[in-house]
Formats: structure tokens, sequence, C-alpha cells
């Protein structure tokens, strides 16, 4: 129901269950012949459903006017809080405190996103998400002209 807020719908939502039927195609299975009239009874005994809830990032998109943060964009912002730069033969890396010490990794490998992104949001992050993100920091790693601490083979 959050895309519903999110693309601005305000209709009436209704929540509709059928005791023992998961949706309407389960009540169809049962009996064909009364799927009319069961699923009529199941409209009549629905209940409204709020769709302005609350997004999962904290922000109600109908009342800040705000849609919530994809994943790519949250991927991206995660990756921003290192250092960014682009060494001499083109390939982008990332420094970031990891556990108290610095570390840096290639963009090229997703598997430090991934996993730096399940442990701040308890989610797995999607890959095409991951792909969008990492486009985005490769593109534009940090301020032009910028190399890096560890470019050149510096230590």
């Amino acid at each position: 129901m959050h895309r519903l807020g999110a693309l601005g719908y305000d209709g009436s939502t209704l929540a509709v269950t059928r005791e023992g039927a998961k949706d309407p195609n389960d009540l169809h299975r049962r009996d064909p012949d009364a799927f009319a009239e069961a699923f009529q009874q199941a409209l009549e005994g629905a209940t409204p459903f709020a769709i302005r809830s609350p997004t999962p990032h904290g922000r109600d998109p109908l009342t800040t006017g705000k849609a919530p943060k994809t994943q790519s964009t949250l991927l991206v912002e995660l990756a921003r809080e290192g250092e960014l730069f682009r060494a001499p033969d083109g390939e982008t890396y990332v420094t970031l405190q990891v556990q108290g010490r610095r570390e840096t990794q290639c963009l090229r490998s997703r598997h430090w996103l991934a996993l730096a992104f399940y442990e701040r949001h308890e989610q797995v992050a999607h890959s095409g998400a991951l792909g969008e993100a990492l486009e985005v920091l490769r593109a534009r790693p940090a301020r032009p002209g910028h190399s890096g601490p560890h470019a050149g083979g510096e230590a």
C-alpha cells in the first residue's frame, strides 16, 4: 500500500479477507459455481485499509511530498560515506572504516556494498539496485581530478 501512497493515490482501499482462502483464486478453485456469491460476501465484509501509513524509511510521501529513497539511492549514499577515488588505471575504489580499520575496496566487486547495505538496513539489496548504484559511483567517484590516497601504488 506504500506504493499507492507514493503515487499519490487518494481513493479508498479495502482489505478483503475470506477465512480459509488466501486470495480470490482460492475461492474460485474451491467452487467455481459459488465463486461470485462467495466473493461478494467477502467484499461486503471488507474493512477500510489506510494507505497513508509511513514508509519504511519514516516518511509519508503524501504529507512530505517526498517519495521514499530507492535501494539504489541508499546504496550510493552508503558508499559515499567512504572516500571514493579513481586509480591511474581507471578503476574506481572506495576507502571505508570497517570495524575500526580503513579498508579499500574496488567498486567492480559488489560484495562489500551488498554486505554493508545488509548490515545497515537488515535487508538484502536487489541485484539491479546494486548495479545501478555501482554505475553511478563509477561514473563520478569524487571531485574531478582526485586520484585518491592509494593511487599509483602508494600504501
